[in-house]
């Protein structure tokens, strides 16, 4: 064999070397090809997903963020509905008649505990809780000292007081309504 043929010979093996580790090099580029472009493809989805779930939950936040404000105004209405109620209460007993108040006054003095206590009435109704008193079993002392108010007394022992001024009795009644609209609310 001469050189020529030898270098042939080593020209068709490398050749074949050559198409063989090109061979190769195409499969490896295609399988990281492959392998990259569903990295990125997952990669892609994993991004999106995350987009649609922050803006799902931004979506949701929105939205219960505007339904507390919407429950926020409607209570605050029904609040200012039921003040305005108790304001017209305060106004029609200020202007009962007499003997309704009296009567209001004996039915206050019956609820109260069997001790005994002193009466305050309130600025200038002295007259009718002596009344209202008359008309009850109880037999308490009215003070002379009197407290302001616009109708109603307080009772007191030594132990504690009992505020039944209008003020008081229809704050109470207030508070009372204000926790049976917030049951009806958030139930």
């Amino acid at each position: 064999m001469a050189l020529e043929d030898i270098i042939k010979s080593i020209d068709k093996d490398a050749q074949v070397k050559i198409t063989e580790v090109n061979k190769q090099g195409d499969e490896l580029l295609a399988a990281a090809k492959k392998e990259w472009q569903t990295k990125i493809e997952t990669e892609k989805n994993q991004v999106l997903s995350n987009w649609r779930l922050s803006v799902d939950q931004k979506i949701s936040q929105s939205v219960l963020k505007l339904k507390a404000e919407g429950q926020n105004k409607i209570l605050l209405a029904k609040q200012q509905i039921i003040d305005q109620i108790f304001e017209q209460s305060m106004a029609q007993l200020h202007v009962l008649p007499e003997a309704q108040y009296v009567e209001l006054l004996a039915k206050l003095l019956e609820r109260l505990p069997a001790v005994d206590g002193t009466l305050l009435s309130v600025n200038g109704k002295g007259k009718q809780l002596k009344l209202a008193l008359s008309h009850t079993s109880k037999n308490n002392k009215i003070l002379s000292e009197e407290v302001d108010g616009l109708g109603g007394f307080v009772f007191k022992t030594k132990d504690f007081s009992v505020d039944n001024r209008y003020g008081k009795l229809l704050e109470n009644k207030k508070d009372e309504l204000r926790v049976e609209v917030g049951k009806i609310l958030f139930s």
